[in-house]
C-alpha cells in the first residue's frame, strides 16, 4: 500500500501553489498574501484556488505569444494581496485597466504585465 498522505507530496504541491501559481501566504490564515506568479518558457499558464478562512483566493494566469502575462485574481473580503509580479524594466503593469497599486483588497481583478519576466527553460530550479 502506498500512502498519498506523505510529506513529499505536500512539499511539491506547496511549491506549485507558492511559486508557479503565485499564491503565497504572508501571514497565518491568509490575512495577507503575496501574489507572485513565475511563468516559464515551458509553463505558460496556471490556475489555482485555495480555500482560506476568508473565502476562496484564486488566480488564473496565462502568457500570450507577445510575452504579456494576464492574471485574473480573486481576493476574498478581509484579505490584502501584495503584488510581486514578474515585471521587467520594459514592463507596464496594470490592474483593472489602471496603474497597479502595491496591494489589492477584496474583489475580482485583472492584472496585466507587458514584457513579463519569463524563466528560461534551461534555468536552474530553486
Amino acid at each position: 500500500m502506498i500512502s498519498f498522505n506523505h510529506y513529499a507530496y505536500g512539499a511539491v504541491i506547496d511549491w506549485v501553489y507558492r511559486t508557479v501559481a503565485g499564491l503565497d501566504p504572508v501571514e497565518p490564515g491568509y490575512r495577507v498574501v503575496r501574489i507572485a506568479p513565475r511563468p516559464a518558457e515551458s509553463l505558460r499558464q496556471a490556475r489555482a484556488r485555495v480555500q482560506t478562512p476568508f473565502g476562496a483566493l484564486a488566480i488564473d494566469w496565462t502568457v500570450s505569444d507577445d510575452g504579456a502575462l494576464t492574471a485574473d485574481l480573486t481576493v476574498p473580503f478581509g484579505v490584502r494581496a501584495q503584488l510581486d509580479l514578474p515585471a521587467t524594466d520594459a514592463s507596464t503593469v496594470t490592474v483593472d485597466g489602471a496603474a497597479a497599486p502595491a496591494s489589492l483588497t477584496h474583489g475580482t481583478h485583472r492584472v496585466v504585465v507587458t514584457a513579463a519576466a519569463i524563466v528560461p527553460s534551461d534555468a536552474p530550479s530553486t
